[in-house]
């Protein structure tokens, strides 16, 4: 089971405020002795990825592998397996490809599921693994509706894409014998965010305006301190989590249903 959060803010500089605040909202799952964590950011419009052993974070959290990262976007995932190479998220050229839930027995069909797919996305297949099956599907969509090299592409044609993936996804699983698929996908490309619900309940939050920065409140003392006070103050944000802390849940809201959620690059919600 691979644990997602992903979000988008409108001031890079506050990510890393944003992400420590969230730190006692998100309910993380069992600590695995292989658990990989993996972080999805975006530098100068180039999609990066960074992944570490939870042994190496110093918090087991989305701030403790993301905390310096200043970027609009970002996308933490958290995997048990071993393997460090397969925990998502996945890149690819601008794209980042995220995912929640799992996906083992989808991957198993993947010998029938390839022939279909271009050449291209051979290159991000694992051995069977669900979730590089999952991005690679996804990018063949893009590719069919002529989307990969479009870097202007509107949230609701890549809502599309990721939604026909989810459907395609869940045809596999009814193929392998899973009785009820349920997972979560997350994709952009630096412009826009996009998350598909099948059969995974997730929780979305909106974000307005920070309390403090990461080390504490700010120092009335500091020659900037009106500045920094009106950025926080300033600041939004929109946040896609697995598990949310029971005392926190007043402040999401549940997306239980089949559906596709898009933000824009002005943080506007649109769902298909």
């Amino acid at each position: 089971m691979v644990h997602l959060l992903a979000t988008i803010a409108n001031d890079p500089d506050l990510m890393p405020a944003h992400l420590h605040a969230l730190r006692g909202e998100i309910s993380l799952p069992e600590v695995s002795p292989h658990e990989t964590w993996g972080v999805g950011y975006f530098a100068d419009d180039r999609g990066l990825i960074v992944r570490k052993p939870a042994s190496l974070l110093e918090h087991r959290s989305a701030y403790g592998i993301g905390g310096d990262l200043k970027s609009r976007i970002v996308f933490v995932c958290a995997r048990p397996e071993a393997n460090q190479a397969d925990a998502p998220p996945f890149r690819f050229r601008r794209w980042l490809f995220g995912y929640a839930g799992d996906l083992s027995a989808v991957g198993a069909l993947q010998g029938s599921v390839a022939p279909r797919l271009p050449s291209f996305a051979h290159d991000v297949l694992g051995d069977g693994h669900g979730g590089r099956l999952a991005h690679a599907m996804f990018l063949s969509e893009l590719h069919r509706a002529d989307l990969l090299e479009d870097p202007l592409v509107e949230p609701g044609a890549v809502a599309q894409a990721l939604d026909r993936t989810a459907q395609a996804l869940e045809v596999l699983g009814e193929e392998a014998g899973v009785e009820r698929f349920e997972a979560c996908f997350v994709a952009s490309n630096g412009r826009v965010v996009v998350v598909t619900r099948a059969g995974r309940p997730v929780w979305i939050r909106e974000v307005v305006g920070l309390d403090s920065l990461p080390e504490g409140p700010v120092d009335e003392t500091l020659n900037d301190f009106k500045e920094v006070v009106a950025a926080l103050r300033r600041f939004r944000a929109h946040v896609v989590a697995l598990n949310v802390e029971g005392e926190s849940q007043s402040h999401w809201t549940p997306l239980s249903h089949r559906g596709t959620t898009a933000f824009d690059a002005a943080l506007a919600v649109s769902h298909l």
